[in-house]
């Protein structure tokens, strides 16, 4: 098993809500995947593993000035990779629960970067109408939207459309012992017109806020 269908494989199955999306929104039709996302402390590696599978790098960077964060990212025929690394020092240090609230309330990123470091954070679904997916989860009612007031991001040549739900949370064990429920991963939904490539700071920086505890 290649290590993307690995990540694949974990994050549908820690991923309820995922799951529930392509059943029920989906009726368990194909979904396309328009990006995987990763955070990281060092996207170095993750970006050569992407590379040398047939991922072309791209020139754009992003900046999340807030979190100290910057991202890049890739393609492929299949789907697109963006790929986001913490810029500070990682001099942080997670004992317990404790220890880990008080990283996150100063810098989320972090936090769930400690945690679940290459993992995948989340996959972005390619719909049509991202109106209508957002009126079938406001009217379903099972699923926790991330910005729920204003869920849909619009970049500013209007062609970028994204939402998100919020993080499914997973059962942790830290080093002293306690185990707690945290934020994982969460779905994302993206609508390009006009075959808009690339991404968006501002939409992703709200993205971004996904994982808040």
């Amino acid at each position: 098993m290649s290590h993307i269908q690995y990540q694949l494989n974990k994050y549908t199955k820690f991923t309820p809500t995922f799951r529930y999306i392509k059943s029920t929104l989906f009726k368990n039709k194909l979904i396309k995947i328009d990006h995987i996302a990763h955070r990281s402390f060092d996207y170095n590696v993750l970006k050569s593993y992407y590379q040398h599978n047939n991922f072309k790098l791209q020139s754009e960077k992003y900046r999340f000035d807030n979190i100290n964060v910057e991202a890049t990212w890739l393609k492929s025929n299949c789907y697109r990779i963006f790929l986001s690394e913490y810029k500070g020092s990682n001099n942080f240090s997670i004992n317990s629960y404790e220890d880990y609230k008080k990283i996150q309330s100063h810098n989320d990123y972090v936090a769930w970067t400690l945690l679940h470091k290459d993992d995948i954070n989340h996959i972005a679904i390619t719909v049509d109408n991202i109106e209508e997916i957002i009126a079938k989860i406001k009217q379903d009612g099972s699923i926790t939207l991330n910005n729920e007031n204003n869920p849909i991001q619009v970049s500013g040549d209007k062609k970028l459309l994204q939402a998100s739900t919020i993080a499914d949370k997973i059962s942790y064990k830290f080093p002293n012992g306690e185990i707690h429920l945290v934020p994982y991963t969460f779905v994302e939904f993206i609508q390009r017109k006009d075959n808009r490539e690339g991404f968006e700071t501002a939409n992703a920086a709200t993205i971004l806020k996904s994982t808040h505890l």
